[in-house]
């Protein structure tokens, strides 16, 4: 079975990437194309902005600075371009979880009608793109005009020529954002170590052909640990949003102590599974990733030796 956001074994690394690239952004701009389903086509291109920046981040000694800054640049814009729905969207449903657990019935109307209110919001945002369509256009336009670029580039062989320093510099820094966050607590800190953890997460998935076995379970971990994180940067959006919105104080103080026992819980979770994440040196985990990706290019190897040997 050949996984799509995945280096293969028979492909060399500039093919692997440009083939990966190709597959993320082709589904972005069928996401765009569907207007019937917009809502969720949003949801899955902000997904694929962030995997295609997850890609670059990888491989950013081999692309070069300049190319990385372009590239990144013009996904991170196109995400933003249509963050209001998918943060319409977010607050609604972890506000309709909160609600489930309130039991004061004046509450719960109150937080019912702030829910009725912001999916009115987010169909309001919708139509909006929809009949502007400025925005979609824009996007795509942008979309194959990268494609383009990066199908033209021109990338080393070499591992570690294109993806250890990469793999490295965000294992290193989701390491220090992982002890700044924990020493800190801060919202900001803790949001920090999301964004290096998810990146983590995506380059496990590209490299984990290598050793199935040992990575997989590594980047369901990474993956553990991003929700987690990502729970509580929804959360803490949350808290803001319904802090300037109009309710009664006992209806703010309820949600408030919810949303904290929410927030207290993920980072219980967190922060334990962070320190065996990142228990590793940065220099010690980008040579381990490099040995699983050399004994597993040394076994292509010795199968085609075979091939030739038998033939």
């Amino acid at each position: 079975m050949t996984m799509a956001y995945s280096f293969q074994q028979d492909e060399r690394i500039e093919s692997g990437f440009k083939r990966i690239a190709a597959d993320q952004i082709d589904r972005a701009i069928s996401s765009l194309q569907e207007q019937e389903k917009l809502r969720e086509g949003i949801h899955d291109l902000r997904k694929r902005m962030k995997k295609l920046r997850g890609l670059l981040r990888l491989a950013r000694s081999g692309i070069g600075d300049d190319v990385y800054q372009q590239e990144n640049d013009c996904f991170r814009n196109i995400a933003r371009d249509f963050s209001s729905v998918r943060d319409l969207t977010v607050l609604h449903e972890k506000l309709q979880v909160i609600n489930q657990e309130i039991t004061n019935d004046a509450c719960k109307s109150e937080i019912e009608g702030a829910i009725q209110q912001l999916a009115e919001q987010e169909e309001q945002e919708i139509a909006s793109l929809q009949e502007d369509g400025s925005r979609i256009t824009n996007s795509i336009s942008a979309l194959q005009e990268s494609r383009e670029r990066l199908m033209n580039l021109s990338l080393a062989t070499d591992f570690q020529d294109v993806i250890s320093n990469g793999l490295k510099r965000n294992y290193k820094r989701g390491g220090n954002a992982f002890l700044v966050a924990y020493e800190t607590g801060d919202d900001e800190d803790i949001h920090e170590w999301r964004k290096r953890t998810k990146y983590l997460w995506y380059h496990l998935r590209l490299l984990k052909s290598a050793w199935l076995a040992v990575l997989e379970p590594l980047a369901e971990e990474a993956h553990r640990l991003s929700t987690y994180l990502g729970n509580d940067h929804d959360y803490t959006v949350l808290a803001d949003a319904m802090g300037n919105r109009q309710m009664s104080d006992k209806t703010k103080d309820l949600l408030a102590g919810q949303i904290n026992e929410k927030r207290e819980e993920l980072h219980q979770n967190a922060y334990p599974l962070g320190q065996k994440i990142y228990a590793e040196k940065p220099k010690q985990f980008s040579r381990r990733m490099e040995a699983y990706w050399e004994a597993w290019q040394n076994n292509q190897l010795v199968e085609n030796s075979s091939l030739l040997a038998a033939s």
